[in-house]
């Protein structure tokens, strides 16, 4: 929660609602505003809104300075990944996807899978959040990391707008999407199968602010029994 934007803010705890940078960023005692620095800048941790001065790069610091800044972390919800889909007499597609936004203030990946067929698995469900970077400035991009298959086969990855170089973030409703999918051929008469095991991670970078790491598992498999032909 961001320190109020304006009114008595302290190092240490100070009633209302969010007055305490301490409390806000962490720190050691005995707390002191020096350590908020990071190479003569305002520490790694600190989200500046935009419209706030923020500390400042050089000179005297001041409580004020501190006025609507917040900290700046990140949550993963879900890190181990399913798609699952079985068709009796068709082609088999079981694809799992991540979209990665700004939305409200925060860089979301959310799960946009797709599977069907006479039985299939998406898990986590779509549109549910993976993972979150909260209070995240505007300038973060976004790559791939290494992609390991662990077992099976490499995926397809058709329509993937996240490389291994740096990406820009939208804004929601917009995305850019990592895509993961496998298909089992066979059809009426002839059975198929594929499936991939795989690791992985994105990784979000901005000049002079935290990098942090996804790290996800994917589990795939598309099956078609060829069970027409009987």
């Amino acid at each position: 929660m961001p320190i109020e934007s304006s009114g008595a803010i302290s190092l240490g705890t100070t009633a209302g609602t969010n007055r305490s940078i301490s409390g806000e960023f962490g720190g050691t005692q005995p707390h002191s505003l020096s350590e908020y620095y990071r190479d003569g800048s305002y520490s790694d941790g600190i989200n500046i809104p935009s419209g706030e001065t923020g500390i400042p790069a050089s000179g005297q610091i001041a409580f004020s300075d501190f006025h609507g800044t917040a900290s700046l972390s990140a949550t993963t919800y879900h890190s181990s990944l399913e798609a699952t889909s079985y068709w009796g007499d068709q082609n088999a597609i079981a694809s799992y996807n991540l979209e990665v936004f700004y939305l409200n203030g925060n860089i979301d990946v959310k799960a946009d899978a797709y599977a069907d067929g006479d039985s299939f698995t998406i898990s986590p469900a779509n549109n549910t959040t993976l993972y979150r970077i909260s209070g995240a400035p505007s300038g973060y991009t976004v790559k791939l990391g290494t992609i390991t298959i662990n077992s099976g086969d490499s995926p397809t990855t058709s329509g993937t707008t996240i490389g291994t170089s740096a990406t820009a973030i939208p804004t929601s409703t917009s995305f850019v999407r990592a895509v993961f999918e496998v298909e089992s051929g066979g059809d009426f008469e002839e059975p198929g199968f594929a499936d991939s095991n795989l690791s992985g991670s994105l990784i979000f970078e901005k000049s002079g602010s935290t990098t942090f790491t996804y790290n996800f598992t994917i589990a795939l498999e598309a099956e078609t029994e060829g069970s027409g032909g009987e």
